[in-house]
């Protein structure tokens, strides 16, 4: 058995696809991959999972989503100013990207989502061939 074609790559960037955003390109991963779900756990305590994020800020907890998804979910960008100072892409400068601007963050996450549902559509109907 071939673990990646059975269960998936591990690489995010396999299933990733380029996405335009006001005059801007994100490279974006679907939401829930595998590399996604293992960064959560490499991320989180087990007192934190076993006690649930209510005791975590709500700080905190963007904080983490944001480490995790500017590895695993939000991979590259072109054409992306700050201040009119264009910004080439690393991941520390994607997560403070994804805590500091709540819109911009709201919209990777739909993207993502999408792309998993079109993935998960694919799936299905590969499944029924």
């Amino acid at each position: 058995m071939d673990f990646t074609k059975k269960f998936g790559s591990l690489d995010p960037k396999v299933q990733a696809e380029w996405i335009e955003y006001d005059g801007s390109r994100f490279l974006i991963a679907p939401a829930n991959n595998i590399a996604f779900k293992n960064k959560t756990l490499e991320m989180f305590k087990m007192s934190e999972i076993q006690g649930g994020i209510d005791n975590l800020s709500a700080k905190r907890v963007v904080e983490i989503e944001a480490e995790v998804k500017a590895h695993t979910i939000l991979l590259d960008w072109e054409k992306v100013e700050d201040q009119g100072v264009a910004v080439s892409y690393n991941p520390e400068k994607a997560r403070e990207m994804i805590i500091n601007y709540e819109p911009f963050r709201t919209w990777l996450d739909a993207e993502s989502v999408k792309l998993a549902t079109k993935k998960q559509v694919l799936d299905d109907s590969k499944k029924k061939s």
